[in-house]
C-alpha cells in the first residue's frame, strides 16, 4: 500500500492519522477523510486542477476491484496513471478544463457511459462513510481525453476526444451563456440542446426569422419558431384533414415554390389558378 510519502513526512503522516482515529473513536457520525481528498500528482501541481486530478484518483482506485479503496489509495498507482494519460494525450496538450456536477444532476438525465465513460464508471458519488463528493466531467478535448484514458491499459482516444471538442463547440461557440450551455451540453450525453431562438440573426433571411420576432411567438404562445417555413405554417392545423391544407402540406408548397406562403385553404385555391 503506498501513501503520500513523498509530499509529508511520514512521521507527521502517522501523528495526524492517530488523532484522526481518536477524533472519530470519540465523535459519532464521524467521516474518515476522502482518500483520493486534495491529490495531486508530482510535477503537476496547479491548484486549479485539483479537482481533475481527484477525478482521476477516482477513475483509478474504483474503475474495477483491483484496489480496495478502504484500505487507503494507492498513489504510486495513481500517479502512474497519471504520467501515462498526460503522455497519450500530449498531441491535444492545453488548459484543463471541467465541470462540477452534483450525483443528482448526474441521475436526472440521459447522461450515461458512452459519454465519459471511464469516469461514471467510476465516479465516486456518495458513499455511506465518505459522503458526497462533485463529479468533474470534461469541457474540452484535453480533458476529455485525460479523463477516459484507460486506468489499466493506459490507452486513450485523441479522435474521440476531437471529435467531442468540435461538437462541443459548434454547440455553444455562439450562446449567450456559454457556461449554461456547456453544462447543458455534457448533462443531454454530448447532445446540444439549444435554447429557442439562440443565435439568431437580428434580421430576418431566407434561413431564419429574426431573434426579436421568434421571441415575440414564443412569448405569445410558446412555441419555438425560428424559420420562416415554420413561421408561415404555424397557423396551418397540425392534424391532416382531407380535402384541406395542413402543415405538413404548407411546408412542401413553401419548399416547392421557393417560398410561397400558401397556408390556408383559401390561399391554396388562388395558388391552384395561379
Amino acid at each position: 500500500m503506498f501513501f503520500k510519502t513523498k509530499r509529508m513526512r511520514m512521521d507527521l503522516s502517522l501523528g495526524l492519522g492517530a488523532l484522526a482515529v481518536v477524533f472519530c473513536i470519540e465523535m459519532s457520525g464521524c467521516r474518515v477523510d476522502n482518500c483520493c481528498m486534495d491529490y495531486t500528482p508530482e510535477n503537476y501541481n496547479n491548484p486549479k486542477d485539483n479537482n481533475a486530478y481527484e477525478q482521476m484518483c477516482y477513475n483509478s482506485m474504483t474503475y474495477d476491484r483491483k484496489y480496495d479503496r478502504a484500505d487507503g489509495c494507492y498513489l504510486k498507482e495513481v500517479d502512474r496513471y497519471v504520467e501515462q494519460a498526460i503522455a497519450c494525450c500530449e498531441p491535444l496538450k492545453s488548459d484543463i478544463e471541467y465541470k462540477e456536477f452534483e450525483q443528482f444532476e448526474i441521475e436526472l438525465t440521459p447522461l450515461n457511459a458512452n459519454f465519459s465513460k471511464i469516469v461514471l464508471s467510476s465516479s465516486p458519488g456518495c458513499d455511506s462513510e465518505l459522503g458526497c463528493f462533485h463529479i468533474a466531467m470534461p469541457a474540452n478535448a484535453y480533458t476529455y481525453c485525460l479523463f477516459n484514458t484507460h486506468p489499466r491499459t493506459y490507452k486513450c482516444d485523441i479522435e474521440e476526444a476531437k471529435q467531442f471538442d468540435i461538437a462541443l463547440n459548434e454547440c455553444c461557440m455562439n450562446a449567450a451563456d456559454n457556461d449554461e450551455c456547456v453544462r447543458s451540453f455534457i448533462l443531454n450525453d454530448a447532445v446540444c440542446v439549444k435554447a429557442c431562438c439562440e443565435g439568431l440573426p437580428d434580421q430576418e433571411n431566407d434561413q431564419y426569422i429574426s431573434k426579436e420576432n421568434c421571441y415575440k411567438v414564443l412569448k405569445e404562445s410558446n412555441e419555438c419558431i425560428e424559420t420562416p417555413v415554420d413561421a408561415c405554417c404555424r397557423i396551418a392545423p397540425k392534424e391532416p384533414s382531407r380535402g384541406h391544407i395542413d402543415r405538413d402540406i404548407c411546408k412542401q408548397i413553401y419548399t416547392d415554390s421557393h417560398g410561397q406562403c400558401i397556408n390556408t385553404d383559401e390561399k391554396y385555391e388562388i395558388y391552384k389558378n395561379q
